[in-house]
């Protein structure tokens, strides 16, 4: 008797027991794993067409329906999404995105000279679409915050012909969250990068980036680390400089008599020959120059170097016998 109760409490054991595990899973069925085949080629066709750039391809491919498609799969494909509305927002969500001037010419277009502390109106612009509305955050949950970094190359010309090039990097932290659409576009101002006096020509040539501490597009959370800008090159010029730009021949001809006490004026004159002059204005320049040259005025040698070499592109002369022997070839011809 006793032996059948505990034959019997040992099976009742058992029993319990097989009912307390979990059921091995089935096996997938051939749907199932056609399915899965079929999710797993569109992912394929996916990352084929981002390595091609082809993102209407990619959008069509993630629209199809993700019926079937296993818990990997999906992650994948929200990845994609993710991916996909960046790129879209790169492609296709502003109407400006990049280095504006708000100053213009009088024909109306941007200006790009200035004098050395005339605002130059350059700023960083981002204007959506009219059909977009975007939000960047100042800073994100982790305390990172969003931040612009100006990477500024300078190239200066002192009145003695002299050459120097510098790199201005720049930054700072947006102060709060911008909003933004097509009618009230952000603008991220630029360091003005003016010249102390003894400079006459500066060229400057910006890029920048701004590190997005978080952004959002839409109302939906865009995965966007970084927008660059540029190049953009603007130039600084000594004050005056619009009445030589205007008249450089006529300029380099009246200084050239009084040559020591305007070396910036020969400097700022040849510049603008060399990029607007006609063939034949730039030849009497380049004759003005080299009499000057010949003569030995004091303390304008170097000027007259440099001068020349914004005229002559393509001389290979470097030193004074150089310019003469080159000036003399030329006549001949």
């Amino acid at each position: 008797m006793r032996m059948r109760s505990a034959t019997s409490f040992l099976s009742l054991v058992l029993l319990l027991a097989s009912c307390s595990v979990a059921p091995l899973r089935e096996e997938p069925t051939a749907g199932e794993l056609a399915l899965a085949a079929y999710h797993e080629d569109i992912l394929r066709q996916v990352a084929d067409a981002y390595r091609e750039k082809d993102f209407d391809r990619v959008q069509q491919l993630l629209s199809n329906k993700r019926d079937g498609a296993t818990a990997m799969q999906r992650q994948r494909f929200a990845s994609f999404d993710e991916l996909l509305l960046v790129s879209l927002i790169r492609r296709d969500g502003f109407a400006s995105l990049g280095f504006v001037s708000s100053t213009k010419e009088k024909d109306g277009s941007p200006r790009t000279e200035f004098s050395m502390k005339e605002p130059h109106g350059v700023a960083l612009v981002l204007q959506p679409k009219a059909e977009n509305k975007g939000r960047i955050l100042a800073r994100n949950a982790a305390g990172t915050r969003s931040t612009v970094i100006i990477e500024a190359s300078v190239e200066d010309w002192s009145k003695d012909g002299s050459r120097f090039e510098n790199r201005l990097p720049r930054s700072y932290v947006l102060a709060k969250d911008i909003e933004m659409d097509a009618e009230h576009p952000c603008r991220l101002p630029l360091p003005e990068f003016s010249a102390a006096p003894a400079i006459f020509i500066r060229r400057i040539q910006v890029r920048a980036r701004l590190l997005l501490a978080a952004m959002q597009w839409n109302g939906v959370k865009a995965k966007m680390n970084q927008l660059k800008f540029g190049p953009i090159e603007f130039y600084r010029f000594a004050k005056g400089f619009r009445n030589v730009r205007r008249r450089p021949l006529e300029t380099l001809v009246t200084v050239s008599k009084q040559v020591e006490g305007y070396l910036g004026h020969v400097l700022v004159a040849s510049w603008f020959l060399g990029r607007n002059g006609k063939a034949d204005e730039k030849k009497k320049a380049i004759g003005i120059l080299i009499d000057l040259l010949r003569a030995g005025r004091q303390g304008s040698e170097s000027t007259l170097l440099t001068a020349l070499g914004f005229i002559v592109k393509d001389a290979k002369a470097h030193d004074r016998d150089g310019w003469l022997r080159w000036w003399t070839e030329q006549s001949k011809g």
